[in-house]
């Protein structure tokens, strides 16, 4: 795969900039935060379960290897002396991408096939292929790394996850009706030179890495001086913020009857922004405390979201760290050193303007909890009540079925080969605030 160099105009940068952060405002919720993505924790976790994940592949949204996508631009690599085999890779990409299609981060291009080409909404300066490149090449690298610490600590791949890696492939083997027709479903997803043979000896690495971050986790032994030092040089990674958020975008035109929104003219654009300004400034000058901010809010929020506002919920307020703060500009204030509880300000970040109101920041010495889900899904806006219903009423039938964490796993694992659940995984150190609102509640 060749790699194009980066671009360092600021023309081309600038046209990036908007092109990402037009992508970005789709996953914005009505106070400018970061829309909770169900399968956000996996995209920082490079070894989850691996039966479940090669099952949510089976069933992406996109099954892209039958495309040709990664096959005609795979770009395999080398970790040390180990070599990585073009179904390595294909594996390991398809699984960093379809995560991303999943949460309806990535779009399609006239074709239908996802648009790798497009700039990425995380990094201005790389498109989406060379976003994924360097995702799965630090997965290869991270799993090749342990695999190799562990032959050297003596760490063999054990007998229950060896169990794991056969029990999925004789349950592959029943779904798709045969060992024949189980190649040429590995063939379709990971390309040539796909099979059992080939796809095992991945599950098997992945599984040994795992064991041995498991292993070396256990030995780690740091004393309070070491921690306390640790946490003074990386406070900004760490700390927890808790402010008020409130964003006031430019005001765009209708859709046409086509359902296409004009484009405004630069005067036009200049217009709306200043006018944005106005009522943020007209904002803030009504705000003296927290319960002053929330009823401006409901004061200055459109008439289709009011209610949003006025309910129990407070989307104002948010508990959260740097990493998950979108707007930089944003995350930056709130986590300046010198701010103090009360502080009030509009900050501009990619065209919107956010009031903030800065209430506290502590050392997050939360335990983080882990939690294992079953997900049976009925989409909440376009379900009908009925396929709502029924989601609802295979849930509950689940949790009549279910004794303990590993009755849990089996049956997840049973329900996604079967087609009835989405996905059925297990969230390490889920943070406040990753996960759908619902989900948060309960954990929290």
């Amino acid at each position: 795969m060749v790699r194009k160099e980066k671009e360092a105009t600021e023309d081309k940068i600038a046209r990036r900039r908007k092109e990402r952060d037009r992508r970005l405002e789709s996953q914005k919720a009505a106070d400018g935060t970061k829309k909770p993505i169900k399968t956000g924790s996996r995209l920082g976790r490079i070894l989850f379960p691996i039966i479940v994940v090669l099952l949510v592949v089976v069933v992406a949204i996109w099954i892209i290897f039958a495309t040709g996508v990664v096959e005609r631009k795979a770009n395999p690599i080398s970790v040390g002396s180990d070599k990585v085999s073009v179904v390595e890779y294909n594996y390991y990409f398809s699984n960093q991408m379809n995560q991303f299609a999943q949460a309806g981060l990535l779009t399609a291009d006239a074709q239908g096939k996802p648009d790798l080409s497009a700039p990425s909404a995380l990094d201005e300066e790389k498109t989406w292929l060379e976003y994924f490149q360097d995702m799965t090449d630090k997965a290869i690298q991270d799993t090749y790394i342990k695999v190799n610490e562990a032959k050297k600590s003596g760490i063999e791949l054990s007998s229950e996850n060896q169990e794991k890696i056969d029990s999925f492939f004789e349950e592959m083997e029943k779904q798709v009706g045969g060992e024949v027709e189980l190649r040429n479903r590995f063939i379709d997803d990971f390309g040539k030179g796909a099979s059992k043979e080939t796809i095992e000896p991945i599950f098997q690495r992945l599984f040994l890495a795992q064991q041995y971050e498991t292993e070396h986790k256990k030995s780690y032994d740091f004393s309070e001086e070491e921690i306390k030092s640790y946490y003074n040089q990386h406070r900004d990674d760490m700390d927890l913020v808790t402010y008020r958020s409130f964003m006031i975008s430019p005001d765009k035109p209708a859709p046409d009857a086509e359902g296409n929104v004009p484009e405004l003219s630069e005067e036009e654009k200049i217009q709306a922004k200043e006018e944005a300004k106005a009522q943020a400034d007209a904002m803030l000058a009504e705000i003296t405390d927290e319960e002053s901010f929330r009823e401006a809010a409901i004061e200055f929020a459109p008439p289709e979201k009011k209610a949003d506002y006025e309910g129990d919920s407070d989307p104002t307020l948010q508990t959260l760290m740097k990493s998950s703060i979108v707007n930089a500009e944003v995350a930056d204030w709130v986590f300046d050193a010198e701010r103090e509880n009360g502080d009030t300000t509009v900050v501009e970040s990619n065209e919107y303007y956010f009031v903030l109101y800065f209430i506290s920041r502590n050392r997050d010495e939360m335990k983080l909890p882990t939690v294992r889900h079953i997900l049976i899904s009925a989409n909440r806006d376009t379900a009908t009540d009925e396929e709502k219903s029924d989601a609802l009423k295979i849930a509950e039938e689940t949790m009549e079925r279910i004794d303990g964490e590993a009755d849990m796993e089996t049956i997840g694992d049973e329900l996604v080969v079967d087609g009835i659940a989405t996905e059925s995984n297990i969230y390490e150190n889920v943070s406040y605030g990753q996960m759908v609102e619902e989900f948060n509640d309960w954990i929290f």
